[in-house]
């Protein structure tokens, strides 16, 4: 059975609270993680959705976090830190296969389409062998949202790559709360992408399948990892796919008349926003809003709603009241879902439904 993962952390100057973060995950194939990284300069919240497996989410989970602060630490370009660090990070992923195999390859050698001889004893036949494992990291892929709010609680920095969501809530002078964007969806739904896949890749159909997936296999255009869909073409069909299971099969490669790698970005989307108090920031995977069945501009003022401890009709079911004190995330969670609703509860939760991995911080600045 499934369950909701839920923590709240408080953070204070002078025992003083000045912001809280609310976080709650409910994982199905358990491929997202969140983390939250205080250090010296301030806090870095970063939530990774895996995709294809959980190896890379895992591991960037693990390693990110701390190199980037570390970083932060000796900087004044905050921008450059974040960016530097997420292509950096993923180019190690990459270094760390071709470490195994000459300088020079040459991978269009028919060699290596004898794979008894050539490529398994190299990679490793399963997850036994740390060359696979190092591999899995290069060819499952995950998306990245990190956040870094500085010691003084006024600026907040958002790297994003891939399509989760991070969003500032703040209330307007009519009282209203508008929803402010801070990220952006980097995927097959949003048209400058798309645009921006047929610049790179004219006269390549097969970059953008029906304007729905990169390669016909992935709905996201920029990511950490997905190395397969960044290499030329022979070791991405001869070498890449070996690191089972993966996102293109050699066949797969056979018709292609041209091939014009990378086809997935590495470089995140930067944004910078002034903390006010009483500002209050909703980061998601993408699994949250894609429960929503209501058109896409309606989905961020449900879920602004929900934070404030609102119900709203259009969810079909009577939803969690709000209580002092309760985790704001695994409540926004629990009402998009089923909120009292004892048999949609039971669906949820007993990997009947079908659905992505859901994660949540809520940023709350006091």
């Amino acid at each position: 059975m499934d369950s909701i993962t839920a923590t709240v952390e408080t953070i204070s100057e002078d025992s003083f609270p000045v912001a809280r973060i609310h976080r709650a995950e409910l994982q199905s194939k358990n491929e997202d993680r969140t983390v939250v990284h205080h250090f010296e300069r301030g806090t870095i919240i970063a939530i990774f959705d895996g995709h294809c497996g959980s190896d890379l989410a895992i591991f960037a989970a693990d390693t990110l976090p701390p190199v980037i602060a570390e970083r932060l630490c000796n900087c004044v370009d905050v921008e450059a830190v974040l960016k530097e660090t997420l292509e950096e990070f993923d180019q190690f992923l990459l270094s760390s296969v071709l470490e195994l195999f000459d300088e020079d390859e040459d991978w269009s050698d028919d060699k290596w389409l004898d794979l008894a001889e050539h490529v398994y004893p190299i990679i490793g036949y399963n997850y036994e062998y740390e060359s696979f494992r190092l591999g899995r990291r290069a060819a499952l892929g995950c998306t990245a949202l990190i956040v870094f709010l500085d010691q003084s609680r006024t600026n907040l920095w958002v790297a994003s790559l891939g399509d989760s969501d991070a969003v500032c809530v703040h209330r307007s002078e009519d009282g209203k709360f508008p929803p402010l964007f801070l990220s952006e969806r980097h995927n097959c739904s949003n048209p400058a992408e798309l645009a921006r896949m047929r610049d790179e890749h004219p006269d390549e159909d097969h970059a953008i399948m029906n304007d729905a997936a990169v390669l016909g296999c992935l709905r996201v255009t920029r990511s950490l990892g997905d190395h397969q869909l960044k290499v030329p073409l022979f070791m991405a069909s001869r070498i890449m796919p070996y690191f089972y299971p993966s996102l293109l099969a050699p066949s797969d490669f056979k018709e292609l008349t041209s091939y014009t790698p990378p086809y997935m970005s590495s470089t995140p989307a930067i944004r910078h926003h002034a903390v006010a108090p009483g500002d209050l920031f909703l980061l998601a995977s993408d699994g949250l809003r894609d429960m929503l069945t209501v058109a896409d501009d309606e989905k961020f003022p449900i879920l602004i709603a929900l934070a404030k401890g609102e119900p709203d009709a259009r969810l079909g079911h009577e939803c969690v009241a709000a209580q002092d004190g309760d985790n704001i995330s695994m409540r926004i969670i629990e009402n998009v879902l089923f909120g009292t609703d004892l048999e949609k509860k039971a669906q949820q939760l007993n990997h009947t439904a079908d659905r992505d991995d859901i994660s949540l911080v809520v940023l709350c600045i006091e």
